[in-house]
């Protein structure tokens, strides 16, 4: 992402918000964290807490990153699966987000 850190953040909040997803925010780094059960399709979603955190990373002056984790809020651990898949790319495709995905990582290997 070559868009200032902050006006990602800010439009995740605003996303988040307008789903009516409660999210903390926190005090120290650009990371927000929310509580879903809507993690996979209709037909894999097992009703399971899903803590799922959000965290803007610095990857240069001019890249950022953003870092997804999924994990049961019961038990802490990983839930990496195709659920959590889906869920991050409806995050990543919403229209209030779409225009920080920035798939240009490669251009300078191409130069």
């Amino acid at each position: 992402m070559t868009s200032p850190p902050l006006d990602y953040f800010e439009d995740l909040c605003h996303y988040l918000d307008k789903k009516g997803i409660g999210h903390r925010i926190s005090g120290s780094s650009l990371k927000l964290t929310y509580m879903t059960t809507r993690i996979g399709d209709e037909s894999t979603q097992t009703g399971e807490t899903t803590k799922v955190q959000i965290e803007v990373l610095r990857v240069t002056d001019t890249k950022s990153c953003v870092k997804f984790s999924f994990r049961s809020a019961a038990t802490k651990v990983d839930k990496s699966c195709v659920g959590s898949i889906a869920h991050f790319m409806e995050v990543r495709d919403s229209a209030e987000l779409r225009m920080f995905c920035d798939t240009t990582y490669a251009e300078d290997v191409l130069a």
